[in-house]
């Protein structure tokens, strides 16, 4: 049986302290002193302090003569109690006997003669009672309380007014007030006071900096809308339709709260018409939400197309299908990959592949919506990335690359020893090298075999979550905001672009390498200009943070912890 263990306390004696003597008979007989709160065995007839009880699971045994019996056979002995409230005593800090503290009797101790009931609670506030020196209890010793103010201006360790700076000099109350006058440390709070004004004088002026960095960011985006419009009326001039052009600059940030959320007959409206930009985004233009789907029960973890298809993945193991071309169908197919979140899908010569937490790597036929090969433990950790080139198909996790045959899902090569988790890879446009992104650091090998290491940029700006790589430029996005332009000829540094204030979880490429767009855990996407190597617009269409955006043509997909897809269109100005 489990007991309930008796509470082990010190209880201070009273027994010397009643005045006139006491009774033996209210001594208890198992603690030696006056009982406290006495109770009696009704069975066995024997009275005891309720605090000398032994009770293990309800069962009372005796402390006198070790009998048992039911918690519920003791009882209050009001007589004994009534007799001990009747008794009179002594102070504990009465001069009549001798404290604990001292062998001699109290020279000038209470004189206060107590009832049983209140004499707790004067001992406690009794101003004959025991203090310690607040200066040094350990050497000082126990004081009375009406001794302290006489003792602090005798005591040897009173301290320096300026100890909390630093100072350690103790000595008596009028030596430490003649030796503040001199002391290092008192002219330290006019000091700080002067740092703290330097300190904001300083960040005053970094801010000056950082605004006056935003304001040519500005003026240069003016500069480059005005620049385009200029050539739009040049070019509408040629064609007689001036008049249609408005007579001043045209722009519309478009950030979500411009922007009126639209059903999906809007988006089949849109994307069924003959757009003048396919491919190319030429200036002034703007994204417009035309729609959104829905559809995932969670977060959305990836997005990938074919032809006009949409495939979505969430950390549900959920894979859906849907149309661009005819949207108002909804999801057309969900396909169940594995148990645990997905963390990447992509498509490669009709084939779909998927890789996540359960350490799988699948793939389907897309012609007849089959699964056609498995490998159940890819990785022995978290898949994180995965990108085709060719016949070949990359996937990556903690410190390790693999490298798979697209057709077979059979095991061709490793790249091991990377730094940490490997959660970026990239494809350039010749698909013929290979960069990943691990920690700090950025890897370029070849894409073939041997799978040589050709380079490495090491990033100095937080931990690389994602990476894309253009004709001209490696630009990647860090687990601390930043987003970092190297060349990707000679790897060497060439910008830094500010905007997002969350993780860079996703970017992509415009068809023609001219812009990209990047998404963020701040629940935003930027677009960029990589002419101007300038932020163009903001699209706040997100509840949660983006997970992935892809581009198709002149339309832009992105996935959020929302569980939507938004769908933007490129609209000419």
């Amino acid at each position: 049986m489990q007991g309930i263990k008796k509470e082990e306390e010190c209880f201070e004696r009273v027994d010397h302290l009643v005045v006139n003597g006491l009774n033996k008979n209210l001594i208890c007989q198992a603690c030696g002193n006056v009982f406290h709160d006495p109770v009696i065995n009704v069975r066995c007839g024997h009275t005891f302090c309720r605090r000398c009880l032994s009770v293990i699971s309800g069962i009372v045994k005796c402390p006198l003569d070790g009998d048992t019996c039911r918690l519920e056979a003791v009882v209050n002995n009001r007589n004994i109690q009534d007799q001990i409230n009747d008794l009179q005593f002594y102070c504990k800090y009465s001069r009549s006997f001798t404290n604990r503290y001292s062998n001699t009797p109290h020279e000038d101790g209470c004189s206060a003669v107590l009832d049983y009931g209140s004499k707790s609670d004067h001992e406690n506030s009794c101003k004959y009672s025991w203090v310690d020196c607040p200066n040094n209890p350990k050497l000082c010793g126990k004081l009375w309380k009406t001794k302290l103010i006489e003792h602090r201006n005798t005591c040897l360790f009173y301290p320096c007014p300026n100890y909390k700076k630093g100072c350690i000099f103790q000595n008596t109350k009028s030596i430490v007030d003649l030796h503040v006058s001199s002391c290092l440390f008192q002219d330290q709070e006019n000091d700080h006071r002067q740092m703290n004004i330097v300190d904001q004088l300083e960040a005053l002026k970094t801010s000056q900096k950082e605004i006056m960095i935003k304001l040519n960011e500005l003026t240069c985006r003016i500069e480059v809308l005005e620049d385009a419009v200029s050539n739009s009326r040049a070019v509408a001039s040629k064609t007689k339709i001036v008049s249609k052009l408005p007579s001043e600059p045209v722009y519309d940030e478009l950030d979500a709260r411009s922007s009126i959320g639209v059903e999906s007959t809007e988006l089949l409206s849109v994307s069924s018409n003959n757009s003048k930009l396919p491919h190319d985004w030429t200036m002034p233009f703007q994204f417009k939400c035309v729609g959104t789907i829905k559809s995932h029960q969670s977060a959305v973890t990836s997005i990938t197309m074919w032809k006009k298809m949409v495939f979505s993945s969430d950390d549900q193991s959920n894979i859906k299908m849907w149309s661009l071309d005819d949207p108002c169908l909804g999801c057309q197919l969900t396909l169940k990959a594995g148990k645990k979140m997905i963390n990447m899908i992509t498509v490669n010569n009709d084939h779909l592949y998927s890789v996540g937490e359960d350490l799988s790597l699948r793939c389907w036929n897309l012609t007849n919506m089959s699964e056609v090969a498995t490998v159940e433990s890819a990785h022995d950790h978290n898949i994180t990335a995965l990108v085709c080139s060719n016949n070949l198909l990359f996937t990556s996790s903690f410190t390790v690359i693999k490298v798979w045959n697209c057709e077979t899902l059979s095991p061709v090569h490793a790249l091991t020893g990377l730094d940490h988790w490997v959660k970026a890879l990239a494809i350039n446009s010749k698909k013929d090298k290979l960069y990943s992104g691990s920690h700090s650091t950025v890897n370029l090998w070849s894409a073939t075999y041997p799978f040589e290491l050709l380079g490495t940029i090491k990033n100095q700006f937080g931990s690389v979550d994602s990476l894309v790589v253009s004709n001209k430029l490696i630009i990647i996005g860090t687990y601390n905001k930043n987003i970092h332009a190297y060349d990707v000829n000679t790897l060497a540094f060439v910008h830094h672009f500010t905007g997002h204030v969350g993780r860079i979880s996703c970017m992509v490429l415009s068809p023609l390498h001219n812009f990209f767009i990047t998404g963020s855990s701040d629940s935003t996407l930027l677009l960029w200009c990589l002419n101007k190597m300038l932020p163009i617009q903001t699209l706040q269409r997100h509840q949660g943070g983006v997970n992935c955006v892809v581009v198709c043509d002149d339309m832009l997909l992105s996935g959020s912890s929302d569980t939507e897809i938004k769908v933007f269109k490129v609209l000419k100005l």
